[in-house]
């Protein structure tokens, strides 16, 4: 658990967790992982940094090295399920991937997607 009962931690942790969608907004990746992951949180950053903390105490920090956001949420979705954290109890499995799934378009249509390379 982060920070005591009523510790600044603690208060941003909840706000955090209950309300996932003020730490991004409604339509991006993050709320929808955190809305995925009981618990969590996270933060996409400037240059296409992203950091998320689980509540076990394990975390991931991710840069994209060309600052370009749009491959953050695919590699940040494969190394929670490098970790395992699909198959654990109370993650919705399907939600996680689905952040993790960037098309590419070409005309209009889907021409393939990314995906992470470890």
């Amino acid at each position: 658990m982060i920070g005591g009962a009523g510790s600044p931690e603690r208060r941003v942790t909840d706000a955090f967790v209950g309300y996932p969608e003020y730490a991004s907004g409604t339509n991006r990746d993050e709320a929808a992982l955190l809305r995925a992951i009981p618990g969590a949180i996270a933060k996409g950053g400037a240059e296409a940094s992203y950091a998320l903390a689980l509540p076990d105490g394990r975390a991931v920090a991710l840069k994209i090295d060309d600052g370009h956001s749009r491959a953050r949420p695919v590699v940040m979705a494969a190394a929670l399920r490098r970790m395992g954290v699909d198959r654990e109890a109370g993650v919705d499995a399907d939600a996680l991937n689905a952040t993790g799934f960037v098309p590419v378009y070409g005309g209009g249509e889907p021409v393939g997607e990314l995906r992470p390379t470890f």
